[in-house]
Formats: structure tokens, C-alpha cells, sequence
């Protein structure tokens, strides 16, 4: 019995020593507390689920009897690219099954006749270039259906698309690959030798230019290739005609604006993410939904500032942030204010002064709260 008590002893010691001192440690368990400031933020979101498009078959489509299940039929319908669809629905109301609400941003039309236990409504779609490469995003199969424009656009998003997975299975880390990609490969102008042009994802790939809708439909294809849910929405930004995204991140919607984020003139310097996974009332204060059934943006969680912990409220709170910054090897770093006005560019200066850069860039609205970008030289 004592060569038993003393070996449990034994393990029990050695038990202890492991994971005392050979277990992995947080990162801000070894740093101080001077030190924590220079810790990177921990950002975790949902893992990307494996949710292959499977169309219906045929016979499933000829009829339904509920709202989700004509969603799937319409599904099914436009992301093979079929012109039209025919099916009786059971209990049928116009507010219900209601077409403008649809997350496809195509040429749709529906003719009614009432029969008898059931409605048969005859869907018609037009499919624009941008779309088609948004549903061969979805459904490789529809890479047949492409010209020769359009596959070699889609190969060069789905390359880089490939390239992003392989470096990460979280959807916030994709999301944000994706809208860096395009706002540093791309720039926004609405010239170009056909206006239409400017408007598509084959005019961005090819020019290195366009204006909102290819910006809107390039992260649309994008986030589809990085297995993201995703949709394509229109309103007004600061008064005029415009698109953007909804993106669904850890289980909730975010409004995201890619084309907001590469402003005008084009500073490849700094990287903008005023505009990056917005809730309703944020993206209010300069937008205007027009879409319908857009699906409703409450959180905050995966907004950029707050995931990187980059809200500023007072000076110390800022110079902490630069800190922060200059300790991790950054010349480069965005920001937003919250209850705290910076007047002038020198208020960020001071914190750098005298640490080894011979200047400084500031961009954002001094005099207001909101999103700067700071760039070291």
C-alpha cells in the first residue's frame, strides 16, 4: 500500500508540473501590464460552414406549400440559371410570396393564374453578366454558361478566393481578405471606354476599375467562392444612386460598403474600414436601404473598430492605441472616435514624435467623430 500511496504521489507531482509550467500560456499572461497594450485583439468568429449549393430536382419543383420551401424552388431556379419556373402554391398571397424581396439582383417577373386548391405563377429571369458569375460563385456548374470575359474574371476571384480559405476557416478573417483584396487591387472611376463597363465585375477585373455595383457584385462572387452568406442591396449613399453588401458573420448581419472604403482620389498608403460591418443605425447616418427583405443588421460584435478594439474616447485612449500599434511593427493603422473630437492632425502627431518617423499622414474628418487612418514615415 505504500509503494501505491507514494507512486499516485508521483504522478500527481509530475500532473502539477505539466501543466504549471509546460502548457501553453495566453499571450497576456506573459506580457505586464504596460505591456498588454502592445497585445494584438483575439478575434474569433463563426468557423465557415460547408454548405454545398444541391439544386431540387425537378419534380420537387412543381409545387410547394410554404414560404421556405418556394425560397429553396427559387433557389434552385436561378442559381442553374434557368429562364423560367412554373409552380402551384398552395395558399398563395402576393404579400407573402412577394418576388421584390428576393435576395437576387435580376430581371424578374411573375404571371398569375388562379386554379383550383392552389395559385400557378409562371417566374421569368434575366441574367446579367454579373450575376452569372455570382451564381457559378455558388454552383460550379454554371461555369459552362460563361463567355470567354466572364471565365477569365471568375478564374481570377476564384484564385484568389482559394488563396484566402487556404490561410483561414473563419469568416470574419475571410470577410475581411476579401474587402482588402479588392480595395487595394482596384481602384473606384466611373470613365472607361463604355459606361456600362464600369458596371460590371469583368470591367473591374480587366480595367482595375469600376464603380459600386461591380465593387458590390466582385465581394458578392467572393464571399460566395469563401462559402460566406451574402447578398447585394441598393440605395442612396450621401444622396446619390449606390450598392452594397450584406454579409452574415457569427450568425448576424452586417451591412458592409467596399466601395465606401476606397475613396476618391485612390491613397494606396492607408486602408479604409469606415464602412465595414455596420448595423442599421450606423450605416443610416449615410445611407439609405432601398432593397426590400433585406435581412435586419442589430449587431456590433464583428464591426471593425470594435473586433480590432480600435474605439477611441479620449487621449489617453488614443495614445494607448498608438502604442499599441508602434509596439506590433505598424506604420499603418485605422481608428475610430466616439465622444471624442480630434481638431488637429498634431493631437496624433505628439504620441509619434520623436520615435523614429520623419512624418505623418492623417485622413478622416478632423473636427468630428468618426474613422481615421494614420500612415508613418
Amino acid at each position: 500500500m505504500r509503494k501505491f500511496l507514494t507512486y499516485v504521489a508521483f504522478i500527481c507531482t509530475a500532473l502539477y508540473i505539466i501543466f504549471q509550467y509546460c502548457m501553453p500560456i495566453s499571450i497576456t499572461t506573459l506580457l505586464n501590464k504596460d505591456d498588454k497594450k502592445a497585445a494584438e485583439p483575439v478575434i474569433t468568429s463563426g468557423v465557415v460552414q460547408d454548405n454545398q449549393f444541391v439544386p431540387l430536382d425537378e419534380e420537387d419543383m412543381e409545387s410547394c406549400s410554404s414560404y421556405e420551401n418556394w425560397l429553396e424552388i427559387m433557389d434552385s431556379t436561378v442559381y442553374t440559371l434557368k429562364d423560367t419556373v412554373t409552380i402551384n402554391i398552395k395558399n398563395y398571397s402576393d404579400k407573402t410570396y412577394d418576388i421584390e424581396k428576393l435576395p437576387y439582383q435580376i430581371s424578374m417577373k411573375a404571371e398569375k393564374r388562379p386554379g383550383l386548391g392552389a395559385t400557378n405563377l409562371k417566374y421569368t429571369f434575366d441574367y446579367d453578366s454579373n450575376f452569372k458569375i455570382i451564381a457559378t460563385a455558388v454552383n460550379i456548374d454554371n461555369y459552362q454558361y460563361l463567355n470567354d470575359a466572364e471565365k477569365a474574371a471568375f478564374d481570377v476571384l476564384k484564385a484568389e478566393a482559394e488563396r484566402i480559405n487556404s490561410q483561414t476557416d473563419m469568416e470574419y478573417n475571410r470577410e475581411v481578405a476579401i474587402h482588402n483584396y479588392i480595395t487595394k487591387n482596384y481602384r473606384y472611376s466611373e470613365t472607361g471606354t463604355e459606361a456600362e463597363r464600369t458596371h460590371t465585375i469583368v470591367g473591374l477585373i480587366e480595367d482595375k476599375s469600376g464603380v459600386c455595383q461591380a465593387y458590390a457584385d466582385a465581394f458578392e462572387a467572393m464571399c460566395r467562392l469563401c462559402g460566406l452568406d451574402v447578398r447585394g442591396v441598393n440605395g442612396q449613399f450621401n444622396g446619390a444612386s449606390h450598392g452594397w453588401n450584406v454579409v452574415k458573420i457569427g450568425g448576424m448581419w452586417y451591412h458592409v460598403d467596399v466601395t465606401g472604403d476606397d475613396p476618391v482620389p485612390d491613397n494606396m498608403l492607408v486602408q479604409h474600414y469606415d464602412f465595414f460591418n455596420l448595423n442599421d443605425k450606423e450605416i443610416a447616418k449615410t445611407h439609405t436601404l432601398e432593397s426590400k427583405g433585406v435581412p435586419e443588421c442589430t449587431a456590433t460584435t464583428y464591426n471593425y473598430f470594435i473586433a480590432n478594439n480600435s474605439v477611441v474616447h479620449n487621449s489617453e485612449e488614443l495614445r494607448a492605441l498608438i502604442n499599441r500599434e508602434l509596439a506590433n511593427g505598424r506604420n499603418t493603422f485605422t481608428f475610430k472616435t466616439e465622444g471624442y473630437i480630434i481638431n488637429s492632425a498634431n493631437q496624433i502627431g505628439s504620441y509619434v514624435n520623436g520615435r523614429g518617423f520623419s512624418g505623418y499622414q492623417v485622413s478622416g474628418d478632423l473636427g468630428k467623430e468618426g474613422a481615421f487612418c494614420v500612415f508613418l514615415n
